[in-house]
């Protein structure tokens, strides 16, 4: 919804040749042999969002809508409802993705490998992650959801989202108020899965909904979503740790710092 950003800031123009960083991001996709985009929008914005993608897009694309907020409610229920309704239009394994964030082509590739690998079976994922240092803002606060890693470093064991990260003057990096390492693994929803997720997301969520029905702003983040499958035990996910470049937007004035490291790639034509 753009709260700290002010506007639509999942088509701004943000690449060399004003293209968005979704734009990007399915350029990417499509280099790294995915096949088709599933797009999930609310209403309101369906028009503006559709229209830009499909100037640029190569891939076929298929819209689901996320219902708006609804009685009694100021905003919808969140990512995790988000992408179990998209997974509801999706036969095969899919790379899951944040608009309003570019991972590059190398991250791409990883978890393209990953899909098509033996390791994508029946209640698996992958999640690509980034050292927190390199997905903060200097604008101010980002949300970011820190990984707790299995002692060998191969699988996610725990998500724990925050909503309050920055950098503090000395360069101290806190989460919440409370200091964390720069190195430590995040989630920027650059996830792989399996086919067979949507069941028991969608499960999740509605728990999740009937848990909160009486709180006008509740949402359920993916990565919150997921740590609860990995509790579970319904769900294994691998780590990848292939994260390295990463830009996005939150605020506003990390428009400019986003166009000068987005500036070195190709322009994506207009179709």
């Amino acid at each position: 919804m753009a709260r700290r950003f002010g506007s639509l800031k999942q088509v701004a123009p943000v690449g060399p040749g004003d293209e968005a960083l979704i734009d990007h991001t399915i350029h990417d996709a499509a280099e790294a042999g995915l096949d088709r985009v599933v797009v999930v929008v609310r209403n309101d914005i369906r028009g503006e969002v559709v229209e830009h993608l499909a100037r640029r897009s190569s891939l076929p694309m298929t819209v689901v809508e996320q219902p708006g907020p609804g009685p009694g409610r100021t905003r919808p229920w969140g990512a995790a409802e988000a992408v179990s309704l998209a997974l509801g239009a999706c036969e095969g394994p899919v790379a899951v993705v944040n608009a309003d964030d570019h991972y590059g082509a190398d991250a791409m590739a990883a978890l393209s490998g990953w899909l098509r690998s033996a390791a994508c079976r029946a209640g698996r994922a992958a999640l690509v992650t980034w050292p927190l240092a390199a997905t903060t803002s200097p604008g101010g606060a980002v949300t970011r959801a820190v990984c707790e890693l299995a002692p060998d470093g191969s699988t996610v064991t725990g998500l724990v989202e925050h909503a309050e990260v920055v950098v503090l003057a000395d360069g101290t990096t806190t989460a919440e108020g409370v200091e964390v390492p720069a190195d430590v693994p995040v989630s920027m929803n650059l996830w792989g899965f399996a086919p067979g997720l949507g069941r028991p997301l969608a499960e999740a969520v509605a728990r999740f909904q009937d848990d909160h029905r009486h709180e006008s702003d509740a949402e359920l983040p993916l990565p919150t979503a997921v740590d609860g499958l990995v509790a579970d035990r319904l769900l294994t996910v691998e780590a990848l740790p292939a994260g390295t470049t990463w830009v996005g937007v939150t605020h506003p004035g990390d428009l400019d710092e986003a166009r000068a490291a987005m500036a070195h790639l190709d322009p994506i034509p207009v179709r």
